[in-house]
């Protein structure tokens, strides 16, 4: 892997960490909510996820294109 891919996967791991400690900051106050509370830990929770989920696309995408262009080049 090159430097340049090898620090752009760096980086997607530590925003992804980072997402999914959000994910999980929204699940616990998700179990923890009162019913009054419900409505919004739940929107928080499903934004939380989603951009979790975009980010692991578009990691998993970069890392797919670093690996085509990885075999192109041999």
């Amino acid at each position: 892997m090159s430097d340049t891919a090898r620090e752009r996967s760096q980086k997607s791991l530590e925003s992804l960490r980072e997402q999914r400690a959000r994910v999980q900051n929204w699940y616990e106050e998700l179990k923890e909510s009162s019913a009054s509370a419900w409505e919004r830990a739940r929107k928080g929770f499903s934004e939380a996820y989603e951009a979790l989920s975009e980010q692991w696309n578009s990691t998993e995408k970069e890392l797919d294109e670093d690996a085509g262009k990885r075999s192109e080049s041999i």
